[in-house]
């Protein structure tokens, strides 16, 4: 919707922190590209298939849908925006929908997750492991941290536990079938169209170092590129460039 010379509210809104970088990889993906070469020794951005799906980003902000300068992480933020009315549709992961339930109980009770529109005949998205539990090496009790880890995380049982309380996927992919997937959709119905795709989800890979990689080099040069502040040309050579970096 816009009024006078500004947007009031996006048709649909991907260029917060995450949603701006999975998508970008993910239209990389469905392309035909790679995010790294075959040994994962280096990024592969700058390619056409970088180029094919920048410019697919870049034609949402030409046509109107949204404006990624009053639309981005620090302004209008994704969550927010939704919840406030402010945008038709967000790209964002389901646990935002309890987090607002409580504030906005009207707008979480018609929330509904559908899955984004295959792309060149694909349906592959870039999918990484999301909250984890990890333990410092310096731990003086790292034996314990990691039996308790074990026993939070890869019991199907005690993970589906966490899971139902906060309002997450699962990681494990016993729970993602059979009596917990239903226990949890039955909870949250909003998951139902999360266990459709999970089977084209691809891991990121290992990456040197996956938030910078994310927040630092593909969410500043993607958001300016679709800003208009660099050419799509310019942001994919320094998002290559100072990806490859971090492998030094």
């Amino acid at each position: 919707m816009i009024e006078g010379d500004a947007m009031t509210r996006a048709g649909y809104h991907f260029t917060a922190f995450d949603g701006l970088p999975y998508s970008f990889f993910s239209l990389l993906t469905q392309a035909g590209g790679s995010m790294l070469n075959e040994d994962g020794t280096a990024f592969t951005l700058n390619t056409p298939e970088g180029k094919e799906a920048l410019e697919l980003m870049k034609s949402m902000v030409d046509e109107g849908i949204i404006d990624p300068v009053l639309f981005n992480d620090t302004e209008n933020w994704v969550g927010d925006c939704y919840f406030e009315g402010f945008c038709a549709m967000g790209l964002v992961g389901p646990w935002v929908v309890p987090d607002y339930a409580e504030a906005f109980p009207e707008v979480a009770g018609a929330t509904q997750y559908v899955p984004l529109p295959a792309y060149n005949g694909s349906n592959a998205f870039i999918a990484d492991s999301g909250w984890g539990l990890t333990v410092s090496k310096d731990s003086p009790v790292a034996e314990a941290a990691w039996d308790f880890i074990r026993f939070a995380a890869l019991d199907p049982t005690n993970a589906a536990a966490y899971n139902l309380t906060s309002g997450t996927l699962p990681g494990l992919k016993a729970n993602a079938t059979d009596a917990a997937a239903a226990e949890l959709t039955a909870t949250f119905p909003h998951f139902a169209p999360f266990f459709e795709i999970l089977p084209n989800g691809q891991y990121v890979g290992n990456l040197p170092d996956r938030d910078l990689l994310f927040y630092d080099i593909g969410y500043p040069h993607l958001l300016s590129a679709l800003q208009g502040s660099e050419t799509i040309d310019e942001a994919l050579a320094a998002m290559e460039q100072e990806a490859n970096e971090t492998f030094g």
